[in-house]
């Protein structure tokens, strides 16, 4: 990050070494779809925090694009991931720095009453859905037990 002071107001924008590969996943990875824009939501929230000037922003993101096309990425399908992504952080950085920490300590708190089932991503398994409805089906509250919550 480059920090500097103009007109007497701090001015942010991202710094990139010369040598940077940019070796972000290939689209064709065998990685769990949610990934792939993941990688672009995280980025563009990432730019519109560090950058100050919207200049700066609109330069970034242009960048970014460039560099996931040129990783194989297609347009056509990259396109409503960015427009989701910038309405996205727009929206998350026009909340109160307050509510963000509630909005934080929430989902941690709702993250302690879940349980995790992590299996590596193949695309032939079942999907995500699948594996949700029979864990509810069978374990978490299977028809005539105690729910696995109440035990």
């Amino acid at each position: 990050m480059t920090i500097k002071i103009v007109d007497g107001k701090i001015e942010t924008a991202l710094y990139a070494k010369p040598l940077a590969l940019y070796l972000y996943i290939p689209p064709h990875s065998c990685h769990s779809p949610g990934v792939h824009p993941g990688l672009i939501f995280g980025n563009v929230l990432r730019i519109y925090q560090l950058c100050s000037r919207q200049e700066d922003i609109d330069k970034e993101l242009c960048l970014f694009m460039n560099r996931i096309l040129d990783r194989g990425y297609q347009l056509k399908n990259i396109q409503p991931i960015f427009a989701r992504a910038i309405r996205n952080a727009m929206q998350y950085l026009s909340n109160s720095e307050q509510y963000r920490l509630q909005l934080k300590a929430q989902k941690a708190e709702e993250s302690r009453n879940q349980v995790y089932y992590h299996l590596p991503y193949h695309p032939d398994n079942p999907s995500s859905a699948q594996i949700q409805q029979l864990w509810r089906q069978h374990v978490s509250t299977p028809a005539g037990k105690i729910p696995l919550n109440q035990l």
